[in-house]
């Protein structure tokens, strides 16, 4: 169950932003609706609630702005309208006004547009020149070493060691398998648990700082150099945001099947102990009247 909530809590963390990047188009909607129904005020605070929402792609906060331009020059605010208006085209330069609106509010967009620099298109980088392939060299053949066994006619099996003839109580050889399980801890589990709480509390930590950057952005008053930082930094850690948040989820699958197959393989190993004798060691030892045989072995 824990497992569950913890995956269903990543899972609402990954759809927060696609869903305010749709509230935020909800809004926009709404504004041209009221805009249309001559509701200059209503559509003001919707396109601000639209301004205000996370995930707003470039060409999308361009639009807003527009819109507030208009909905604030029909008020009668034609120095907001203008500011409105200068953020618009700064955020892409390629939106157009709708074709419904005054020839007052076309020629200050136009007024405006005219006094923006022109952008220039960055220049044609040449493409890379790859250099030519390397051959590697080409080794010599290694020839196999001298045979010596038959020097002068001798076999020289002085030096030779016998194989197979060890003693393996001699040589301290055991037979026994050792139980090799490791420690209790399920250690990649939790390490993968510990991984996903630290990428949720630092994507909660990060969301809230762009939440803030955001809402300085989003200020009239402020300069439109001071309000391009704050959207940028806003921008930079609601990125950080949705990256924290998918290591948050992929941790979180990784400790639950840890968990799953440390569970399971710790089941199966119980049953499969039982009364199975099990051996420990064995060997032969010569002796004067023949050989002794050594066996112990032990029960689990």
């Amino acid at each position: 169950m824990r497992v569950a909530a913890t995956l269903c809590a990543c899972a609402l963390l990954v759809v927060a932003p696609a869903r305010a990047s749709a509230s935020g188009q909800r809004q926009l909607a709404r504004a041209k609706k009221l805009l249309e129904q001559f509701k200059d005020r209503a559509a003001l605070r919707a396109l601000q609630r639209a301004r205000r929402a996370r995930g707003n792609s470039r060409r999308l906060r361009a639009e807003i702005w527009m819109y507030i331009g208009i909905a604030n020059y029909n008020l009668l605010k034609q120095r907001a309208a203008g500011r409105a208006f200068r953020r618009a085209l700064r955020a892409n330069r390629g939106v157009q006004l709708p074709g419904s609106v005054s020839p007052k509010i076309r020629a200050l967009w136009q007024r405006i547009e005219a006094s923006l620099p022109k952008v220039k298109a960055p220049p044609v980088k040449p493409p890379p020149v790859k250099p030519p392939p390397v051959k590697p060299p080409v080794k010599p053949p290694v020839q196999p070493p001298p045979d010596n066994t038959n020097n002068g006619g001798t076999n020289n099996t002085s030096n030779s060691k016998p194989k197979g003839n060890l003693d393996p109580v001699a040589s301290g050889a055991l037979l026994d398998d050792k139980d090799t399980g490791g420690s209790s801890i399920n250690w990649p589990a939790w390490i993968a648990a510990g991984v996903a709480l630290g990428a949720a509390g630092a994507a909660i930590g990060v969301g809230l700082s762009a939440k803030s950057e955001a809402e300085k952005a989003a200020d009239l008053e402020k300069t439109y150099e001071a309000a391009e930082v704050s959207h940028a930094k806003a921008t930079e850690r609601a990125l950080i945001t949705n990256i924290m948040i998918g290591v948050a989820g992929a941790a979180a699958v990784t400790s639950a099947i840890f968990f799953i197959v440390r569970g399971r393989r710790a089941r199966t190993g119980d049953s499969a102990k039982g009364s199975v004798p099990r051996l420990v060691s064995a060997g032969v030892s010569p002796t004067r009247g023949g050989a002794l045989l050594g066996l112990s072995g032990r029960l689990w």
